[in-house]
């Protein structure tokens, strides 16, 4: 949740297992503007909670079409929850498409009144991630498990290359990003991981990651030793 003096910015809306709609409502009564980072189901699965969602054009369709009962592998197996969650039904779970109610593209100004971010296309991870950045603040909003180039796998859509340049070129503003603020696992970190991002990547490129897990197959390095 990111708040301005005129709106609020809900950033991804999570697998949709809760009802993240009461939890924003706990925290806010600001106009609410949502956006997905990407079109991985654990970060839009909360969409149909809300009238409409903003992301990068890329993906725009993805997020409209909703993923199937049979996509969403562990999170549609009942035998993953150590307990039922109230309300939910795994059994049966699939998460509805949304309208795109704005196609992001880089540059773009998400306004919340006193507060201001910038759309940054960050692909790699997917054609149409985005990064957010709040200048004044030094914070920057990224969808990913971690930074580009700390863990990464073979995923529909992943780019390595593309991974690679949105490293480069997000390690260009540690100087003045003073945290990162992932969508999941370890946040805040410091806007020196931007840096120890691109350097993972350069060192994949030029192949001294071999006891990393690292191979490349088909022309697309994929890593087996971290699931994110």
């Amino acid at each position: 949740m990111v708040a301005g003096s005129t709106a609020a910015l809900l950033v991804d809306t999570g697998l949709g297992i809760g009802d993240v709609r009461a939890a924003v409502h706990e925290l806010v009564e600001l106009p609410l503007q949502v956006i997905n980072t990407h079109a991985h189901y654990d970060h839009m699965g909360g969409n149909a909670l809300f009238d409409g969602v903003a992301a990068h054009g890329a993906e725009a369709e993805q997020i409209e079409r909703g993923v199937p009962h049979d996509q969403l592998g562990v999170v549609a197996d009942p035998k993953s929850f150590l307990a039922p969650a109230p309300g939910f039904n795994a059994s049966d779970f699939s998460i509805a498409g949304v309208p795109v109610v704005r196609r992001l593209e880089e540059g773009d100004i998400v306004d919340l009144g006193d507060r201001r971010l910038i759309v940054l296309h960050t692909p790699g991870h997917s054609p149409g991630s985005i990064s957010l950045l709040d200048q004044e603040h030094g914070l920057l909003f990224v969808g990913r498990r971690r930074l580009p180039g700390q863990h990464f796998r073979s995923l529909a859509g992943l780019d390595f290359f593309a991974y690679r340049e949105t490293a480069r070129r997000l390690s260009g503003l540690a100087a003045e990003v003073r945290l990162v603020l992932p969508g999941h696992g370890p946040t805040p970190l410091s806007g020196k991981e931007l840096m120890a991002a691109a350097d993972f990547f350069e060192e994949v490129a030029a192949a001294r990651f071999p006891a990393a897990g690292m191979s490349l197959l088909g022309g697309r390095w994929l890593c087996t030793a971290d699931p994110g």
